[in-house]
């Protein structure tokens, strides 16, 4: 009973080898289809990976050529930009010290004149103190002369007066001299007048002689009145001596 017991043990435990043994085959079979598989999927992985990469390198060179074409193209630009700029600079120091010159030039120009103002300042003051002096010394002169001005001009207007007073009384003695000779020459035309009138008369009383239309006596008597009137007439009209100037 008991070498019964021990050999269906051992059948059982045969089996279950046998069991477990094709199990075993069968897991390593489909390990092996799993790993044959997944080295596919690794193979096909890998050439992807490989594909990939190319193309990632392809792209890495394009990019690397533009990338080296923009650094290129920037840098030109940035050439450009630094050369503009140093141009710029440089301007901008020239007009900088173009402008500090101008500064320097007015504050030198200010300077100068806020001294000439001073000296003006201070030239103005001597001036108007001078000025002042001066009015004041003038202001003295001109009420010293105008005190000498008034007395002369009242002692002028005295002289004036008195001068005034002498030339009327001259010129009154000038025109009683002068109306005294109008007279004389008056006179003297009107005894010219009754000459030439008592002339005349001779004349015609000589043509009625020798006319015959008289006689002798006639024309001797007539004559002789005649001669007689002209004789009165010269001596009542006989020019007066004129007074002398200094004798008004």
């Amino acid at each position: 009973m008991a070498g019964t017991s021990d050999t269906t043990t051992m059948t059982e435990l045969m089996s279950k080898l046998t069991e477990r043994g094709q199990q075993l085959l069968m897991s390593e079979q489909i390990a092996k289809a799993s790993i044959d598989e997944v080295k596919g999927q690794v193979n096909t992985a890998a050439a992807d990976m490989m594909e990939l990469k190319r193309r990632l390198e392809q792209e890495y060179k394009v990019y690397l050529a533009q990338n080296e074409k923009n650094l290129r193209e920037t840098a030109l630009a940035c050439h450009q930009r630094v050369r503009q700029a140093e141009s710029e600079r440089r301007a901008a120091q020239a007009m900088a010290a173009q402008v500090l010159m101008r500064q320097k030039a007015e504050e030198d120009r200010i300077a100068t004149l806020q001294l000439q103002i001073q000296n003006l300042e201070s030239h103005l003051k001597f001036r108007t103190d001078a000025g002042k002096t001066e009015l004041a010394s003038l202001n003295r002169m001109m009420d010293t002369r105008v005190r000498r001005v008034d007395a002369q001009s009242e002692s002028r207007v005295v002289g004036m007066t008195q001068h005034a007073r002498d030339l009327e009384r001259k010129c009154r003695g000038a025109l009683r001299e002068v109306e005294g000779e109008m007279q004389e020459q008056l006179a003297s035309a009107h005894l010219r007048a009754e000459g030439r009138a008592r002339w005349k008369e001779l004349c015609r009383l000589a043509d009625g002689w020798l006319d015959t239309e008289m006689s002798d006596s006639t024309y001797k008597t007539v004559k002789a009145e005649l001669l007689d009137l002209w004789k009165v007439q010269t001596t009542s009209h006989m020019p007066r001596p004129s007074p002398m100037p200094w004798m008004h």
